[in-house]
């Protein structure tokens, strides 16, 4: 923790309140969170970045603001040190604070790296902050530094027009009040208020990859290229936002045209469709699918990889990222988890006698069904619903599509979903799945009088929800 900042005599004007105040305010209003009438949760870890993004808050913002504060265990006593500071200079301050003690590596999951694992539960938990308080955003610390650093370490992996946005000012409720502060500015301001920070030794560490383009690589372009090298990087990233916004809307077109929504997969497209697009499109199109998603992004590499089976290859795999693939047959493409693969379990129901309805769910489906005595003579099915002659009183048989994968009717459902996709049969003569086309009305044949009948109407729960 910082205990030698020491407050200037007199403060030249870039540090004064009346020009801090214009510069925060001007950036609230272009962000649109200036005028919000709902509380506002800030990320406040202890650093110096978060420190004077809580200050200008406390000074010239009007609303209710909520300090929010993870600690990660992952730095032992020092991390709990910053929870200690964090709480005390909101005590200070008279603000509500909000501290949460989580393992980080305990809470890992399978493929993460600790800093993956770190970013998703300190989003979980400031998302549960604003639950708690019904606030409308999340404001995090970013700075123009890391702007810059984002900007290069994107560019060193391959990247396009997103990548060369670095970090977005705004996206859906996270806002970054300070990122047209540099890092040194803001310290500054703190330094002639004589605020303390705490400081993260781990910041310090080259052998990441963020910190050695931070201590290493931008200084020695600025000393051996060009001294306003970061703030041309800035500008650039300022400058892509346009290209980013455009491929944005294009993706969404995009997405929108190809969509095919097949139960059992996260999401899913048409490749016929897919086959009639240009090569940029269909890199476009993939990335927002990542982006969508919240997957990694992939190489370039990986990506021509990727155009090269939509356009040229029939029935194929492709991992994503760790359980997660894309699988392609029957024309389509889903992105699935592999859990789909699983066999499932069969399920039997009986009826009573004096039931006439009922529903269950099985692997992601929910399956209703109801007896009918009139109004129908002949049994018939659509992609959703069937009518079967209940004849005589037996079990309603719910088997994996798997287990009748003989036949070209079994077929046309996608390979990779067919141990999630259920069959149903009544007695061991009646069956019937739902198709994938709406547009499946092919008859159930039964001879003789028929006088009972079971509508049965099967519906995956993911499109219950809307997703």
């Amino acid at each position: 923790m910082r205990k030698d900042h020491l407050t200037s005599k007199s403060l030249p004007f870039n540090l004064s309140n009346s020009f801090l105040r214009r510069k925060f305010m001007n950036i609230g209003i272009r962000q649109g969170w200036w005028s919000e009438d709902k509380p506002i949760v800030l990320a406040v870890s202890g650093g110096s970045d978060s420190v004077a993004m809580l200050w200008f808050f406390h000074e010239f913002w009007t609303g209710k603001i909520i300090v929010a504060h993870l600690e990660h265990g992952i730095r032992g006593q020092d991390s709990i040190n910053d929870a200690d500071f964090v709480k005390f200079l909101c005590t200070s301050w008279g603000l509500d604070c909000e501290v949460e003690h989580r393992s980080v590596p305990d809470l890992k999951e399978k493929g993460e790296s600790t800093e993956e694992a770190a970013r998703r539960v300190r989003y979980e938990f400031l998302y549960s902050v604003i639950d708690i308080y019904q606030a409308s955003l999340i404001a995090v610390a970013h700075n123009s530094d890391d702007q810059a650093e984002t900007v290069i370490h994107n560019l060193t992996r391959g990247t396009g027009p997103f990548g060369l946005v670095g970090i977005p000012e705004k996206r859906e409720r996270i806002v970054r009040p300070v990122i047209d502060f540099y890092r040194e500015e803001l310290r500054e301001i703190l330094r002639s208020r004589n605020i303390s920070w705490c400081e993260d030794l781990t910041n310090d560490d080259i052998a990441m990859t963020r910190n050695r383009i931070r201590h290493k690589l931008l200084p020695w372009i600025e000393k051996n290229i060009n001294a306003q090298a970061k703030k041309h990087i800035i500008d650039l990233a300022g400058n892509m936002t346009f290209f980013r916004e455009l491929e944005e809307d294009r993706s969404r077109s995009i997405r929108i045209y190809l969509e095919r929504r097949i139960p059992g997969s996260i999401y899913s497209f048409d490749l016929h469709r897919a086959r009639k697009l240009k090569n940029e499109d269909l890199v476009i199109f993939i990335r927002s699918i990542g982006r969508t998603f919240g997957m990694t992004s992939l190489s370039r590499k990986r990506l021509d990889n990727l155009v090269t089976l939509i356009r040229d290859s029939g029935r194929w795999r492709f991992q994503w990222q760790d359980s997660i693939e894309l699988c392609a047959g029957k024309g389509f493409v889903g992105l699935v988890d592999t859990d789909v693969f699983m066999e499932q379990p069969a399920l039997s129901i009986t009826f009573p006698e004096e039931e006439v309805m009922g529903e269950c769910f099985w692997n992601g489906w929910k399956i209703e069904w109801e007896t009918i005595q009139q109004g129908f003579t002949n049994p018939g099915s659509g992609s959703r619903q069937a009518i079967m002659p209940l004849a005589e009183q037996v079990s309603l048989q719910i088997t994996s599509h798997a287990e009748f994968c003989s036949g070209s009717k079994f077929q046309s459902i996608p390979w990779w979903i067919r141990k999630a996709w259920p069959v149903l049969s009544l007695g061991s003569r009646v069956f019937w799945f739902p198709s994938l086309s709406d547009n499946d009305n092919s008859s159930l044949v039964s001879k003789g009088k028929i006088d009972k009948f079971l509508r049965i109407t099967v519906l995956p729960v993911i499109l219950m929800e809307g997703v």
